[in-house]
């Protein structure tokens, strides 16, 4: 799509209880690019790192600089109401309920649930960003995980989100797309964004929100949209994200694929054994949790991802191997 803006706005910082962290766009015509930052409310690294990024951005634009030279940038905050309460979610998990049917259903019916308001919210003002798009669509899902985990992305198996995955050094996870449904990722390839998600680390590890902000920097600066000739602050963040996360793909397999999911209804009787970490390696036969009183044991060597160490999920863990 061809927008009309002829001139550079401002960058927008609307404060913590606001939904829209930033917004920026270049003079010229670029890519429009989407972060949204804690669908989970007890993942708050996400939104702390687009925070981050906007105070940058806002600072260079006030001091009369213009660091988003090309393309529009937009940075979102996810489940306000559950970050509130420091919890996954309310009445439902928001990313795994995303579909085109429910949002049709949604916009003519109108919410019944907390992460109904929240998902017209963010559908609303993402409809509004892609219709002024000015070039091609991509996005960045910031999450963070339960246990121990280093950073990684993941994608769906298409050659534009391989491409622009590229840009983060940290391992890449394929296959989730078809192990989850109604996830943010699966819903807007619908409306033709690229897109990845990027687990940050855990929870309340302070580097999550490191991470987080690495991996978009990196992002803006593979979509050409951050000019930093000239910009010394600029310069810095970038050589400091790329420190920040190359080490961590140098020491750990590139690709791997998701190959099994445990799925649970409830997570009330199941409980993981201790001292798992995502991308451990795992043997067959190796006792990994308890399950309504059942040993579940792994069927197969691989690694593990995302094991379950908090109340509320869907998922207790996955298995994965090299791709």
């Amino acid at each position: 799509m061809t927008g009309t803006q002829q001139n550079t706005p401002a960058p927008t910082d609307l404060g913590d209880d606001s939904r829209v962290i930033v917004r920026a766009s270049g003079s010229e015509a670029g890519p429009s690019f989407l972060a949204v930052g804690s669908l989970h409310g007890n993942e708050p690294s996400g939104l702390a790192a687009i925070r981050r990024v906007s105070a940058l951005v806002r600072a260079m634009v006030d001091a009369g600089e213009h660091p988003i030279r090309r393309g529009d940038f937009l940075g979102l905050a996810g489940n306000l109401e559950a970050l509130k309460t420091q919890r996954r979610f309310i009445d439902y998990d928001l990313n795994r309920g995303w579909s085109t049917d429910r949002l049709a259903l949604l916009e003519k019916q109108g919410p019944n649930h907390i992460e109904d308001e929240q998902m017209l919210d963010l559908f609303t003002l993402i409809q509004g960003f892609k219709s002024s798009a000015r070039g091609a669509l991509s996005f960045l899902d910031l999450h963070s995980t339960s246990g121990n985990s280093p950073p990684f992305a993941s994608v769906a198996n298409l050659g534009p989100d391989r491409e622009l995955v590229a840009a983060i050094p940290v391992p890449t996870v394929l296959g989730i797309d078809r192990h989850l449904e109604g996830t943010f990722l699966e819903c807007m390839q619908h409306f033709d964004f690229s897109g990845i998600v990027f687990e940050g680390g855990q929870h309340d590890d302070p580097l999550a929100i490191d991470h987080n902000e690495a991996a978009l920097w990196l992002v803006l600066e593979r979509l050409g949209m951050v000019d930093h000739e000239g910009h010394e602050e600029l310069t810095d963040r970038l050589v400091w994200a790329h420190d920040v996360l190359e080490p961590i793909g140098a020491s750990l397999p590139s690709i791997l694929r998701i190959k099994f999911r445990y799925a649970l209804e409830s997570t009330v009787d199941f409980s993981m054994c201790p001292g798992f970490e995502s991308f451990q390696a795992i043997e067959e036969g190796q006792l990994l949790a308890r399950h309504r009183d059942q040993e579940v044991r792994s069927d197969r060597n691989g690694r593990i991802l995302m094991p379950l160490y908090q109340p509320q999920g869907d998922e207790g863990f996955f298995l994965m191997e090299e791709s």
